[in-house]
């Protein structure tokens, strides 16, 4: 995981939300309205952003509507690998974390690579605010 929202009780999973790599260098963005992610959306993004270049990720999730952001613009050519209806975000006060991922065993997998900077905001930013967050940091 790049980010996750998301923690290990007994080996359950219990996440809200994240932003994973596969194998690939295109990220997945998933969020969920259930611990277990049954019922969630999970996008591809179309753009690659394994290319020694510093990039902006970002998503926002408003009433349904699933939004995934790569340097400041909506990325409109998206997979939907999984589009379950849904209007609110699994509320979990678990603990966030970045780079790493937890394993069933307890153990963790770690992600080479450095952050700049990491936003999280508590409410639904806008097309433009992404922008404006991208220009900043450019």
């Amino acid at each position: 995981s790049i980010m996750c929202h998301n923690y290990s009780l007994s080996q359950v999973q219990r996440t809200a939300w994240y932003i994973y790599y596969f194998a690939a260098n295109y990220p997945e963005f998933c969020v969920s309205n259930v611990y277990n992610m049954a019922t969630s959306k999970k996008y591809k993004t179309s753009i690659d952003v394994i290319d020694n270049t510093p990039h902006l990720l970002g998503f926002s999730f408003n009433n349904g509507t699933f939004k995934i952001y790569i340097d400041g613009v909506e990325d409109t050519s998206v997979t939907k690998t999984k589009d379950d209806s849904f209007t609110t975000i699994y509320n979990s006060s678990s603990e966030i974390l970045f780079s790493k991922r937890p394993e069933s065993s307890g153990d963790y997998s770690f992600m080479t690579g450095k952050f700049y900077k990491a936003w999280l905001f508590n409410g639904t930013i806008t097309d433009e605010d992404f922008l404006n967050l991208y220009n900043e940091g450019s």
